[in-house]
């Protein structure tokens, strides 16, 4: 069929587009491992470091991490994409632009766990968190989504 040919796209000619427009996908594609870096590292620390300084039982912290992940997840999803979706018709990187400012306020509140002493406080702290920084899991992606064409995706 003469039209899947036409828009059939071959590994080599991917890595030509994405070499081609580095200056867009290297900060894209380091700042997604870095991310999954950083998840990776909260999620394995942060129920021992709870466990160790207020000697709260890990199935606990568990529990009440998992709740307050449920809930603030969707809710920074949402609120962050209907902000990057009215930001992108000035912008096409909306949601990159969007997921730098709200990661800067995560990162600001996630220095601050070290201060914090109260097992109510840091549920506050860890909430207010997974808020900013959950719209940074989609955002480069949906930026590779906008810039990458249909047929190489």
């Amino acid at each position: 069929d003469a039209v899947a040919q036409a828009d059939r796209v071959t590994y080599p000619d991917a890595l030509r587009f994405a070499w081609q427009n580095r200056a867009v996908y290297a900060p894209l594609w380091i700042a997604i491992c870095l991310y999954g870096i950083a998840i990776g590292s909260q999620l394995a620390w942060l129920p021992e470091i709870i466990n160790r300084s207020m000697g709260i039982a890990r199935p606990e912290i568990g529990k009440t991490l998992g709740a307050i992940s449920v809930v603030a997840s969707p809710l920074g999803l949402l609120f962050f994409g209907s902000i990057a979706d009215k930001l992108q018709k000035r912008w096409s990187d909306a949601p990159v632009r969007v997921a730098i400012g709200s990661t800067a306020v995560a990162a600001l509140i996630t220095a601050c766990f070290p201060l914090i002493h109260s097992a109510q406080l840091g549920a506050i702290a860890y909430g207010a968190q997974t808020f900013f920084f959950v719209i940074f899991a989609v955002a480069g992606g949906a930026t590779m989504a906008n810039f990458t064409p249909g047929n190489m995706m």
